[in-house]
């Protein structure tokens, strides 16, 4: 109740790689004694794959303004705070390419970045054209010929790397270990032992063939009396797996049919890889005359597929038409269950048996209105929801809906609970998952609520969901506003509500969900996750 300031490390004081770059700062970790930031600088360029000096002759012209390619840095630093008073910059290291994505495991940080080469490219200057990283006092360390990998699958004619950095976090002086794979990088997922990337694209294929028209339909035939050109379209992923540790090695690379929809969409267990995929595609014939253009569809696919990859990623077992005609909302694998979520009318719940990899199988399916975005374990024998409600005739979604599942047995799931906060018609929380609070073990759920403030939630498995609190922080003249930018974090029987847009903080006593201190930062402030 009686929370102070004690420190603050200004932005404008942080090192950076570039005194002229724009920063941006996107992470953050607390790990013991170390505080480490992440951040993004951004050099302008004055040419993109530039052939001579003139940069006007290379830029793109948009809204009359003239706008240039620029490249990307990104920035780790780790501070000590062992004396809370007195942050005290341990290390300032540095890696081609704009941020990704990061994981602190086992003492250490993993940074992942997607490297564009810009600018002039000289083949006696590898840094122009290699990723590099770079120690503390700024010197360019090329990545080793060895660790820069091209996998069979790439087809990917733009000049880019997936680049990840290996950091040790009780000697941060460097970075011990990179590697370098061409190609970009969509969604990253860690397990203790393996770092996956996943990265998606669409396969497009054309072939003229010759067809029969029957009864309006396109009969395909050698010596058919029209002519036309077969398309098909198709979605693939990626999924590379990297070994973790202090030189992270690439040690095998898969393809499933589909895309992820986020990291929840993978998950490692007893040495396999679970994967669920959003599946779609079409094919159709098109006939383009000079004053006419026709097209005869053939066939389409809209469903949804679960895949199981060994260590090698090769396929061990997999099952499509999960939701055929759905889209996947939310994926959760709790052992040897999978939960997955498809919507286009009603929401319905999958359980699937994944004890046998070879053979996944469907337990159960259950169809409520709406959908769950997010789902969060609770206890084991139940499964948070948070997402929309919706109408089960138009499909349209009518205000945030959170839901409690019962799945102590996966063959009969049910919804033990749902409540509908009033007026509330979406959260940050439903796309990303760092903006909610899930504390079973408190019997507590917060998360921001759109214009309605911060809302933390009690549940109870015999009275269901009570809303106890509603936080709405205001400005120095007492008006209030809602943003996108609050968090929540609870530690022993305080809650804390944290807005960077108002620069202030509420603090909640969890006993009687009152709200028993503030505290104004001011000066500004910038919300890093």
């Amino acid at each position: 109740a009686d929370s102070v300031l004690v420190a603050r490390i200004n932005a404008e004081d942080m090192p950076r790689h570039h005194k002229d770059s724009t920063v941006g700062f996107y992470e953050m970790y607390l790990a013991g004694d170390k505080l480490v930031v992440i951040g993004d600088e951004f050099l302008r360029s004055e040419s993109f794959y530039a052939i001579n000096d003139d940069a006007e002759e290379d830029a793109y012209y948009y809204g009359g303004y003239m706008w240039y390619y620029g490249s990307s840095v990104t920035d780790v630093l780790v501070y000590d705070i062992s004396n809370i008073a007195e942050p005290a910059l341990e290390s300032s290291l540095c890696l081609d390419g704009y941020y990704k994505d990061s994981r602190v495991t086992d003492g250490r940080l993993y940074v992942i970045t997607n490297y564009n080469i810009c600018g002039l490219v000289y083949a006696d200057q590898p840094c122009t054209y290699v990723p590099c990283n770079y120690d503390n006092e700024g010197n360019c360390i090329l990545t080793p010929a060895d660790d820069i990998h091209i996998i069979d699958n790439n087809e990917d004619e733009d000049m880019s790397y997936i680049y990840v950095a290996a950091m040790e976090l009780d000697n941060a002086s460097d970075f011990s270990g990179t590697l370098a794979i061409l190609g970009s990088v969509d969604t990253v997922y860690c397990s203790t032992e393996n770092l996956y990337l996943a990265n998606s694209d669409a396969n497009y294929e054309t072939e003229e063939i010759r067809f029969d028209l029957v009864d309006g339909e396109p009969v395909r035939s050698e010596n058919g009396s029209e002519k036309g050109t077969l398309e098909s379209w198709s979605e693939y992923t990626d999924i590379m797996r990297i070994k973790l540790g202090s030189s992270p090695a690439l040690e095998a690379v898969g393809r499933v049919e589909g895309t992820l929809l986020n990291q929840f969409s993978m998950d490692e267990y007893n040495g396999y890889l679970r994967v669920v995929t959003d599946m779609q595609g079409w094919t159709y014939i098109s006939q383009d005359f000079e004053y006419d253009y026709t097209s005869y569809h053939v066939s389409s696919v809209e469903t949804n597929g679960l895949f199981v990859l060994g260590s090698d990623m090769k396929p061990v077992g997999s099952m499509e038409d999960i939701g055929v005609g759905e889209h996947v909302k939310s994926v959760r694998f709790m052992g040897g269950i999978g939960y997955v979520v498809t919507f286009r009318q009603t929401d319905p719940l999958f359980s699937i048996d994944l004890t046998d990899p070879a053979s996944p199988k469907v337990l159960g399916e259950l169809h409520i209105p709406g959908f769950s975005e997010y789902l969060h374990s609770w206890n084991g024998d139940m499964l948070f929801g948070l997402g929309q409600m919706a109408d089960e005739h138009t499909g349209g979604t009518t205000g945030l809906k959170l839901s409690m599942f019962d799945v102590s047995d996966p063959t009969d799931v049910k919804e033990l609970y749902c409540c509908m906060p009033k007026n509330v018609h979406y959260s940050e929380a439903e796309y990303n998952h760092k903006a909610i609070l899930v504390a079973p073990d408190r019997g507590i759920i917060g998360f921001p609520a759109g214009d309605m403030g911060y809302l933390i939630y009690s549940f109870d498995p015999a009275t269901g969901f009570t809303q106890s609190a509603n936080i709405k922080l205001n400005d120095n003249n007492g008006i209030e506003f809602y943003d996108y930018d609050m968090r929540g974090l609870y530690a022993g029987d305080y809650y804390y509500v944290i807005s960077a847009s108002e620069e202030s903080m509420a603090v909640i006593d969890l006993n009687s969900f009152s709200v028993v201190g503030t505290l104004q930062f001011g000066d500004g402030i910038q919300f890093i996750d």
